[in-house]
């Protein structure tokens, strides 16, 4: 999940596009490539040998990484719940479609399928 200003977005679009099609390159080859992704995690996070192995299976197994992107919203309803619990603000907390604008990721799919 990305976050940000939906102010600075807008103003940076082309920008953000690029950002996330870079994201979604990178989610994906992590997906694709267990050695290489398992050596890059021991190394970048100073893992003890055969965690960065156990690291991307675990992620890789439970889908921690969307090929797509995409957020997981019963995730993020349970983020909002749980701050909600802590904050107590009065009413029910704001569902996640509130703070989600898919409309840059579609757009670096869009353009990662026409091959830009």
């Amino acid at each position: 999940m990305i976050a940000g200003s939906r102010a600075w977005a807008e103003k940076n679009r082309r920008l953000m596009v690029r950002f996330l099609k870079g994201y979604l390159r990178a989610i994906r080859w992590l997906m694709e490539n267990q050695e290489a992704a398992s050596d890059y995690m021991t190394k970048e996070f100073v893992f003890k040998p055969g965690h960065g192995r156990r690291a991307w299976q675990y992620y890789a197994g439970n889908k921690a990484w969307d090929a797509d992107g995409r957020v997981n919203v019963e995730g993020m309803r349970a983020v909002i719940q749980m701050m909600a619990e802590q904050n107590q603000p009065k009413g029910q907390p704001p569902a996640p479609a509130k703070y989600i604008d898919e409309s840059y990721l579609n757009e670096a799919l869009k353009d990662l399928r026409d091959g830009k």
